[in-house]
């Protein structure tokens, strides 16, 4: 009888075994004593020898690891040609599973929006230019840069941007910004108005590509681009085909007069928002000529010799961490010269910034190099600016000072907890001068609250003994994409206006005027349309963005709850009616309000203040404008849909608030006086009048940055933070692998972070007990090093591997007790860490 041996997939959920998943082989036949069963994985490298006997009834049980690809199941005599084989495929996935299961959902709701066919980032996420097809998540060099500390865990094609944006390289060095393709009406105003300089062609004319002259970051961010996506990748030919592109650029940033400070050899720009694209108006109002562009326009992106310069700490860091980059991969291929010339590079800049940019507590926002008169509205010297977290990641600041940074956000996490949800500013504090008029108090680049500086700050916090902190701050963050269903990039610190008025409201009862019921399916119900009505509004006080209203109750109101005016198929209602005011002085009305069969953009209702000395001010409302229908509310240029619910047609039914101002505040109010006034029917809700002026708050969610670019960064903070998985080389040959899961509670994990453009992946599971940490670990390198959290207060005591003593070191990063050891050689290790 011919012995058999197959893969037994019953308890898998796919054919595709992950790593360190239990294999189940069943064996039929005879199978003698002296034969020996094997594995080898996708590299032919053998991880499993056992005799026979270890097949008990039947089956031989074993834990994947090795090298991803197909394995080898081999059973026969030592020494000779098999007598059966069996294949199965190992695969991994990034993916993080935990005992709560929190952290798997957050992760993967996250990688889902990162895509740029989700984030609205792109227009295309392929596009065909001079003879090759270039894949790309957002067509700025910036964004895709910052999203593939994302997507480098799953997308296949990482070389293709950065490559084709060195194909585009200036003849000096100069690397464009961003593409327009298809090329459109904005890129030629860009075109005309920057020149030659800035702006160009793809060698087939198809796409248009333009450097925004005030950016400083293109050229590091561009190595840091080639150096992910050759770690990603492992395609050391392609890496160093790019090098001598991105020597180039370097040297562009290092002697440029637009880009280089010779006197404080650093980096330099105009007076932007930390790393943003535009400068202060002051900034260009105050120069001979306004700082203008080739055209003679006014440009707050435009930059020349007459520019008043600043060192932006940021831009440093970044060149920093591109010279440490540039320095590993001509280390790698064995260029140790060149490698000792960019680590000393990065020497100067971390002496240079540190000497021009600290202010003993945090790196400085903007240090002016050209004195720039005006009052900003702000003590600058205070403003603390997204790119700290940055330069925490990128290695520049020595543990001390990250140690201090991390601290001032905390500290301004109390300073600001009665107004802002969270620390995570932009800038802090704000630009009192909105920035030349540019941008409101809390929103975008003027102190929005940031998924950028959330995930960076984490990410430093784990490093660097504030473990606690990381994962409150990850904790928030899985708390933000409950709430919302989706993790925003930037958000208002209190979703109201931080120049709000405070006022006073005095709800109008609408009990008089009141003519109909929300209930469609009484008599005299809402629109007479029986069950399609607004039966789910509430009555009684309610209370919409802030502002109080007594919506009427049926039961005490003659069963009626709004007014509504003629129009429509209603010909029998009034024309208009009133709510008295008695007298009672306001600034604003509000009104709750709705409309039925009104046109499109035309008038469709007058809303009248009559004073009690006989005058009044007519407000004129226009159809989606002012006002909307009922089915499926909005918000409009003057109002705010408040209301949703549902009928048994409908699944959203609702109203808009209104506010309007009152030209004569001074003046009593006898009445506020409703007039239906075109084809549709007004529908009035309720009525408050207001001392303060008209005021929407502003919502929870800001503007301007890809929401990807923000789930990125909170994705390294997961894999490279609390996973502590970080590839030292490329392709995770060396690994340090730095488990810190107790600091968020978990006491059992599972984590899988593989490159999708190779085969390089690691992978461990961690449990932590009352007096051990034990990790089973696996991976396509050979090299292992760990550097293992302990519960506080705790010592490591030993470490084994599989039963056997390995020498390790108790260190203490801030109050954080862990445990350092490196283990080399193993396609997979199980190591107890006793405590």
């Amino acid at each position: 009888m011919p012995v058999v041996m197959n893969v037994d997939y019953s308890k898998c959920l796919s054919s595709l075994i992950s790593p360190l998943d239990t294999v189940r082989v069943r064996v039929r036949g005879p199978v003698p004593k002296s034969w020996r069963i094997t594995v080898a994985d996708g590299r032919g490298a053998q991880y499993v020898n056992e005799p026979a006997r270890a097949i008990r009834g039947n089956v031989f049980a074993f834990v994947a690891c090795g090298a991803l690809g197909e394995h080898v199941i081999s059973l026969g005599a030592a020494g000779k040609e098999p007598r059966c084989t069996a294949r199965f495929v190992l695969d991994a996935r990034t993916s993080f599973r935990t005992s709560t299961g929190r952290i798997q959902r957050f992760y993967d709701i996250m990688e889902s929006e990162i895509f740029p066919e989700v984030s609205g980032a792109a227009e295309s996420t392929r596009m065909y230019c001079d003879g090759k097809i270039v894949r790309f998540y957002v067509h700025w060099m910036r964004d895709d840069t910052h999203n593939k500390k994302a997507f480098k865990y799953w997308e296949q094609d990482v070389k293709s941007l950065p490559e084709t944006f060195l194909d585009m390289q200036k003849p000096g060095g100069m690397v464009y910004d961003l593409f327009n393709y298809p090329i459109e009406h904005g890129y030629y105003t860009r075109r005309y108005t920057w020149g030659d300089e800035f702006t160009g062609f793809s060698k087939d004319g198809r796409i248009g590509w333009c450097r925004i002259p005030v950016e400083a970051d293109v050229e590091y961010l561009t190595v840091e681009s080639v150096y992910v996506s050759w770690q990603a990748s492992g395609d050391d030919r392609w890496m160093e085909r790019m090098l001598p592109k991105l020597e180039k650029a370097m040297r562009y940033m290092m002697t440029d007069s637009k880009r280089w400070s010779k006197e404080h050899e650093l980096v330099k720009r105009g007076f932007t928002i930390d790393t943003w694209d535009f400068q202060h108006r002051a900034a260009f109002a105050n120069r001979p000529g306004g700082g203008k562009n080739l055209l003679g326009w006014p440009d707050y992106m435009w930059i020349d010799e007459g520019t008043p310069w600043c060192i932006m700490h940021g831009d440093n860091s970044g060149m920093y961490q591109a010279c440490r980059q540039m320095a590993a991969m001509h280390r790698y291929l064995g260029r140790k010269a060149a490698a000792k010339a960019w680590d000393a590079k990065a020497d100067a800049f971390r002496a240079n910034t540190d000497k021009v940019c600290w202010n003993g507590s945090f790196y400085t926002h903007q240090v002016h190099l050209d004195p720039i008169e005006g009052d900003f509205g702000v003590d600058e010297a205070r403003q603390l600016s997204l790119s700290n977290p940055y330069d925490m990641t990128r290695g520049l600041p020595d543990h001390t000072k990250c140690v201090s940074i991390i601290r001032e956000y905390q500290r301004r996490r109390e300073e600001t907890k009665s107004w802002s949800f969270a620390e995570w500013f932009t800038i802090h504090p704000f630009f009192g001068d909105k920035f030349g008029g540019h941008l409101e108090l809390g929103q975008y680049m003027n102190g929005s609250v940031t998924t950028i500086v959330a995930g960076e700050l984490a990410r430093a916090a784990f490093w660097h003994g504030f473990e606690d902190y990381g994962a409150d701050i990850i904790n928030r963050l899985i708390d933000l994409q409950k709430r919302d269903g989706h993790l925003h990039v930037s958000y208002h610190p209190s979703g109201r206006q931080l120049d709000w008025i405070e006022a006073t409201y005095t709800p109008l009862p609408l009990d008089s005027a009141a003519n109909r019921a929300f209930d469609g399916t009484k008599p005299g119900g809402w629109t007479g349309e029986g069950d399609n009505d607004l039966h789910e509004c509430p009555t009684g006080r309610q209370t919409f963005l802030d502002v109080p209203f007594d919506i009427a109750d049926p039961a005490t109101n003659n069963g009626n709850s709004c007014l509504i005016l003629r129009g429509g198929p209603l010909g029998d209602l009034p024309q208009s009616a009133s709510v008295p005011a008695n007298g009672a002085t306001a600034q604003s009305v509000y009104v709750l309000h709705t409309i039925n069969w009104a046109r499109a953009a035309e008038p469709c209702a007058n809303y009248a203040i009559e004073y009690t000395d006989g005058t009044e001010h007519l407000q004129c409302l226009v159809m989606g404008q002012h006002i909307t229908g009922w089915w499926a509310p909005h918000n409009t240029r003057h109002s705010r849909a408040v209301f949703h619910g549902k009928n048994r047609m409908c699944g959203d039914v609702g109203f808009n608030i209104f506010g309007f101002a009152n030209p004569h505040p001074g003046k009593r109010i006898k009445a506020v006086r409703f007039e239906s006034s075109g084809n549709g029917a007004p529908i009035i809700i309720g009525v408050t009048l207001s001392s303060g002026p008209v005021q929407y708050p502003c919502g929870n969610v800001s503007y301007g940055i890809p929401d990807n670019w923000g789930s990125a960064a909170v994705m390294a903070a997961l894999v490279e933070g609390l996973a502590g998985v970080t590839d030292n080389v490329r392709t995770f040959d060396d690994v340090t692998i730095a488990p810190r899961w107790c600091a968020a509670g978990e006491r059992e994990a599972r984590a899988v972070v593989r490159y999708g453009a190779s085969n390089g992946y690691v992978a461990y599971t961690y449990k932590l007990a009352r007096t051990s940490i034990v990790v089973s670990f696996t991976g396509s390198g050979g090299v292992f090093r760990f550097h293992v959290m302990l519960p506080p207060g705790k010592c490591a005591k030993a470490v084994t591997a599989g039963g056997s003593p390995v020498p390790f070191e108790h260190t203490v990063v801030e109050r954080t007790p862990y445990a350092d050891f490196r283990i080399e050689g193993a396609a997979r290790g199980e190591i107890t860490v006793a405590f």
